[in-house]
């Protein structure tokens, strides 16, 4: 479907181009009728039923909570000499969370801990109404306009039978969860991986799944997968600090009765994580960490025979005078006590930036 600015279909003018997937594409229009903006979801029926496509807009419209998408409106309307399902939803002009990555493509943790706060909160009220969301990636977490998270997408979203379970429409092939491949079900533990996964490639490095994905190829990425070396818990970066692999970890374990048992209990983990300090990325690719009046930073030296020198820095924020920190400035070291002084003065920030 090729739609462009300016278009009219039914009572809309398109304004924007805000997204787009396979069967749809997501624009800012203008409602003629009330005059007001809206995010308005065009599919083409031709893949799916009328009865199918519409039934993402009821359990949208079902949905009261201030962490998940209203969906407000859907529709059948000619166009052009066939039919398009309409499906007008809250407008969020601050976009998806990728927008709030910084030039390393990973998430400030202080963000990502009250964001993903956000979005267990509306997982817990989706499963609370019997439906498991399915489609849990950081395309589909909007930021409201007091900036909190907002789970998107219900396109995919299964109701809960009687076995608590749901048989999927389709999957996002990159965050289904091993269980959902193997056994052809979701339910509240699957929604818990992809929620653990999206975290992980948001704190950790958003490309490190995708450059997984592309590598192996669909059927030797599920295999890694299963066996629990996608995604790579031994691989964190060094500014993600161990409160919060071990929430990952748990959350993308490849046993679902060892992951937590509800959206309630991960949330709870996750509330209890505050640091001190964290790290972000400049503009010119470096690490800076950030504390409430100093600001952080390290550099290497390279010296002759494979040697290194370890300078540790802070700057305070108010005077912007930069002072060297000795008890983390160490000289002559190998290649493993290199990494080893910058892991361990990187984790010194998080836990006890001033």
């Amino acid at each position: 479907m090729i739609f462009s600015k300016g278009t009219s279909i039914y009572k809309y003018e398109l304004i924007q181009k805000l997204g787009s997937g396979n069967f749809s594409s997501v624009w800012l229009a203008k409602d003629n009728s009330i005059d007001s903006n809206t995010a308005l979801k065009i599919l083409n029926p031709s893949f799916q039923t009328v009865v199918q496509l519409l039934e993402e807009a009821r359990i949208g419209n079902k949905l009261n909570h201030p962490n998940l998408l209203k969906i407000q409106y859907a529709d059948i309307v000619s166009y052009n000499g066939g039919q398009l399902t309409l499906i007008a939803q809250e407008y969020h002009p601050n976009g998806s969370i990728i927008g709030l990555l910084n030039s390393g493509n990973f998430l400030e943790l202080p963000t990502a801990i009250r964001l993903f706060t956000d979005i267990l909160r509306g997982l817990e009220h989706l499963h609370a109404q019997g439906f498991f969301h399915n489609d849990i990636k950081p395309s589909n977490i909007l930021i409201g306009s007091k900036g909190e998270g907002i789970l998107a997408d219900y396109g995919i979203t299964g109701a809960s039978n009687s076995t608590g379970t749901a048989i999927p429409k389709d999957a996002y092939i990159i965050h289904r969860a091993p269980e959902t491949l193997v056994g052809n079900y979701i339910n509240i533990q699957t929604d818990i991986y992809q929620t653990g996964l999206t975290f992980y490639r948001l704190v950790n490095g958003i490309g490190n799944i995708k450059n997984d994905f592309s590598k192996y190829g669909e059927t030797k990425f599920e295999e890694l997968k299963s066996k629990g070396k996608i995604p790579d818990t031994k691989n964190y970066e060094a500014f993600v600090p161990q409160k919060i692999r071990k929430i990952i970890n748990k959350a993308v374990n490849i046993n679902p009765l060892k992951r937590f048992s509800s959206a309630l209990e991960m949330r709870r983990e996750l509330e209890k994580c505050c640091f001190p300090g964290f790290w972000t990325m400049d503009a010119n690719g470096n690490l800076m960490g950030i504390g409430s009046a100093y600001k952080y930073r390290f550099e290497i030296i390279a010296k002759k025979n494979y040697k290194f020198d370890f300078n540790a820095y802070k700057i305070k924020i108010s005077s912007n005078v930069e002072t060297k920190i000795g008890a983390y400035s160490l000289k002559t070291l190998d290649s493993n006590n290199i990494e080893t002084a910058k892991e361990t003065f990187i984790n010194w920030v998080i836990e006890n930036a001033s």
